[in-house]
């Protein structure tokens, strides 16, 4: 038993009795079986600060990238099913607590302020062995929620996305190797009637180290509506020994047309004495729910500025979407402003929300 604590740098005196609360198969010695896929049923509460820059409409001066800063909040809740499986669901929200406002000199009162409200689930299926590794489905739904004031008048562009995919890790000591493939199915609507689907392949790999049980280091490559992104990131979980262990984060992911940096804590409701690798391998796995919200905010926006350019009253958005399907530069996120594969688009009129 020590032999199998030590490969995931947990000491045999610090593995708590109840890791092993779901017992083996009657004719499995428990000294040769693998452990739980969850050590027991337990829970995690993220509060955490993210900036956003993202495209709006490339080619347009002033008006080519956008930034929003967000506080959002994501709860988990894990529990085994049987002894070699596992589930977890995740529910989230963010919004926005400032912008930057967007404006073209040669645009006289045109001016555009972005904000954002997203909320989103997801849910996980998983087979895990704690020695070696995990191998199991990903789904989640986000609705992203996208207001652009100008003036007295608020344009909106909404989009639903739904993911599904396979996921994978690999621990070998002090060394977690994780990836997921899978696809991105999107939704977009403007204020008026306008719309666009779109599917877009998603995959990302991580590489993370341990330099000690409590402290977590990785980087990765993403590729997420048709944009790669380098990512980093590191965990420190600050009082393993608590009922309620606090982690302090700090992630980025840096891309050609968008940028995401995080920060925030990450609360642990799981049995005491558990180290952080303990915890990311035995309890819960990472909720993704708003790790691309950026590169969903521009693609969206790509997508739409077609289908609202020179339609309805002229509004900041109207105006600017014109001008970016006239602009020699404009390549959006998606398709450089087309339609990507699979795609189709629709409505008619589009007209500007009244301000509440």
């Amino acid at each position: 038993m020590a032999a199998m604590a030590i490969s995931t740098g947990v000491r045999a005196a610090d593995t708590p009795a109840d890791d092993y609360v779901v017992p083996p198969p009657a004719d499995v010695p428990l000294a040769l079986a693998p452990r739980a896929a969850v050590s027991s049923p337990n829970g995690k509460l993220e509060l955490g600060y993210g900036w956003n820059r993202f495209e709006f409409a490339p080619g347009v001066p002033g008006f080519d990238e956008a930034e929003t800063h967000n506080l959002q909040a994501i709860g988990s809740f894990s529990m085994p099913v049987g002894r070699q499986f596992g589930v977890q669901v995740d529910a989230g929200i963010a919004g926005s607590i400032a912008g930057t406002s967007l404006s073209d000199p040669a645009l006289t009162g045109f001016s555009v302020k972005p904000r954002q409200r997203a909320y989103g689930i997801g849910a996980h299926a998983f087979w895990r062995d704690p020695d070696l590794g995990l191998v199991g489905a990903y789904g989640h739904f986000v609705r992203l929620e996208q207001d652009f004031s100008s003036g007295g008048a608020t344009d909106r562009i909404n989009a639903d996305v739904f993911r599904l995919g396979v996921a994978g890790e690999y621990y070998q000591d002090s060394v977690s190797l994780e990836g997921f493939v899978g696809a991105d199915f999107m939704s977009a609507t403007a204020s008026g009637g306008a719309s666009a689907d779109a599917t877009f392949v998603t995959a990302r790999a991580i590489a993370a180290y341990y330099p000690n049980p409590d402290t977590r280091v990785f980087a990765g490559l993403e590729y997420a509506f048709e944009d790669i992104t380098g990512l980093v990131g590191g965990e420190f979980l600050i009082n393993p020994d608590s009922p309620v262990a606090t982690a302090a984060y700090l992630e980025g992911s840096f891309g050609r047309d968008t940028t995401t940096v995080e920060a925030g804590l990450r609360i642990y409701f799981a049995p005491i004495g558990k180290h952080l690798i303990a915890r990311h391998r035995e309890d819960d796995p990472r909720a993704f729910l708003f790790d691309t919200l950026g590169a969903m905010s521009g693609c969206a926006n790509s997508l739409m500025l077609g289908e609202i350019a020179g339609v309805g009253e002229e509004t900041a958005t109207t105006r600017t979407a014109s001008d970016a399907a006239a602009a020699p530069g404009f390549s959006g996120t998606c398709g450089s402003g087309t339609a990507p594969f699979g795609t189709e688009g629709g409505g008619d009129e589009y007209a500007p929300v009244t301000a509440e």
